[in-house]
């Protein structure tokens, strides 16, 4: 079925392969994607150049999120048709997208004809008028503000309230799991398109692989963070070479990592771990700081012991922040990113875990290093037999 009336169209989204499915579908489906963008400030730009008719708009992004770019965007391009796509419940945000300027709302892991259906419905009776947003602050910084979130429960909730934080971690991790659950559904769907040719084809496969690697990390931190909880978290300590498996997972990111090795003794680490540990922390990098990022294996100046560096060139970590920062659940004030929370709360139990440690230190001529310490392994390395998850 094609569209009843061709839109050109702008997907704003942080996820690549989200936007390749998007503009694979929405092209077979009649549509015309002229644009995309992969945070809210980028995707003002491209609207306000492209007018375009259409445009799919995500809610949490870095830099800016859906809802602070929202009044730009009504503001930049008064004719076109927003809606919003995103992996928070509908209950949680689809009013307060729709007040500040959507037209629409759809869940991610909707089915594929369904967010279809409805963006034509959309485009059907779209009728934009004046912007129906508040004023628009003259600079579109980023207010940090989480879109899934209460505003009394932003930062981070209390640690005492056991049934908050489950709570909490429930939602945030159902939001997470929708992404790429939203990506392997709509790939599944376009498979069976005939018009799919070999070489789309192998891109869809690689994309489905690196979402089903994203998955299997979500769940790795949720399982983690549950033994940490319960004392039960017990590492498979090996003598590792962490070289090949640093540039094994290196080459599996979406983005530019330099693995530099200047300390070459074996390290004593649960392969699995130590790739689940590098991982998150490439990770929160790439939610703050464009790339390219860095991962340095250097002698610790502790006896007996080895470094592994990530850095990043990003702002940096608020000061004031720093102490909260491996908390669960804790976001910096200026923080628009994706995410469980978890991520470096379960870097910090693994590293404890293995006896070591992990630290934050301000990048020289800025950004931010990642110090994760370990114990240096007395006897030669073993083969760990390991693909990285990516």
């Amino acid at each position: 079925m094609s569209a009843a009336r061709p839109a050109r169209t702008v997907i704003v989204d942080d996820t690549a392969d989200l936007r390749d499915m998007l503009r694979l579908c929405l092209t077979h489906h009649g549509h015309v994607v002229v644009g995309e963008a992969g945070d809210g400030r980028s995707g003002i730009a491209v609207v306000e150049q492209q007018q375009p008719d259409l445009v799919l708009l995500d809610l949490s992004m870095p830099v800016m999120d859906g809802l602070e770019a929202l009044p730009h965007l009504r503001r930049g391009s008064p004719a076109s048709t927003i809606v919003v796509l995103s992996g928070f419940g509908a209950e949680q945000v689809a009013d307060r997208a729709l007040r500040a300027g959507a037209h629409g709302y759809v869940q991610k892991g909707t089915p594929l004809v369904t967010i279809l259906s409805r963006i034509d419905a959309l485009l059907a009776d779209a009728d934009p008028g004046p912007p129906r947003t508040t004023p628009v602050p003259p600079d579109p910084a980023p207010t940090g503000e989480d879109p899934g979130e209460d505003p009394g429960e932003h930062v981070r909730a209390d640690p005492g309230e056991e049934a908050a934080l489950l709570r909490r971690a429930i939602a945030t991790a159902a939001h997470e799991i929708r992404g790429p659950v939203t990506v392997l559904r709509g790939m599944a769907e376009a498979s069976a398109d005939p018009r799919i040719g070999d070489e789309q084809r192998r891109r869809m496969m690689a994309a489905m692989a690196r979402q089903a690697w994203l998955l299997d990390a979500i769940t790795a931190d949720l399982l983690a963070c549950a033994q940490s909880r319960r004392g039960t978290l017990d590492p498979m300590l090996q003598h590792l070479d962490p070289e090949p498996l640093l540039r094994a997972l290196a080459e599996d990111q979406q983005h530019q990592v330099e693995v530099r090795v200047h300390d070459p003794r074996p390290v004593l680490a649960d392969p699995l771990h130590l790739q689940q540990m590098v991982g998150n922390l490439l990770r929160n990098a790439a939610k703050y700081a464009a790339p390219p990022y860095a991962v340095v294996v250097r002698p610790s100046p502790l006896p007996g012991r080895v470094c592994v560096d990530v850095t990043d060139r990003g702002p940096g970590v608020p000061e004031a922040f720093r102490p909260r920062l491996f908390d669960e659940f804790s976001r910096a004030g200026g923080s628009a990113s994706s995410g469980t929370g978890l991520g470096l709360a379960v870097v910090r139990a693994l590293a404890q875990a293995h006896g070591g440690s992990v630290e934050h230190l301000p990048r020289v001529g800025g950004g931010s290093v990642f110090a994760l310490t370990l114990s240096a392994a007395a006897g030669p390395a073993t083969d760990p037999g390991l693909s990285p998850r990516g």
